[in-house]
């Protein structure tokens, strides 16, 4: 399990953004405290694809589950607090097919862009 590479963004900055291209299951450290987190997810294969990020917060946990169709690209904001597992301070972001089973599409074409939020690049 790899973890993504993320940018950080501080308030009225701008940073470059790296794309990751997804896998069945992957990472996105956490260890800033209590992040907002946005990810923005493509899915370039026809096949479509439920992206899950698990709840292993501590602060209500509850699963994400976000559904991909061909060509859709979606942004969502997470709650660290909620997904990110203290234990580990990572998110885990699974990418398979609608019912749970292993993704039928090639899951590289399923890619993230990862961009923490703060209020300055000093919090």
């Amino acid at each position: 399990m790899a973890d993504l590479t993320k940018s950080i963004a501080g308030l009225n900055s701008a940073v470059d953004v790296t794309s990751n291209a997804g896998a069945a299951s992957q990472t996105i450290v956490c260890d800033r405290g209590d992040e907002k987190v946005f990810i923005r997810m493509s899915n370039a294969d026809e096949a479509t694809a439920l992206v899950t990020f698990a709840g292993n917060g501590f602060g209500a946990p509850v699963d994400v589950e976000v559904t991909l169709e061909e060509n859709d690209v979606k942004v969502i904001q997470l709650e660290s607090n909620r997904v990110k597992a203290p234990s580990t301070q990572k998110i885990t972001a699974t990418v398979t097919d609608a019912d749970g089973t292993e993704y039928s599409g090639t899951v590289t074409n399923v890619a993230f862009e990862v961009i923490e939020a703060f209020k300055s690049l000093t919090d």
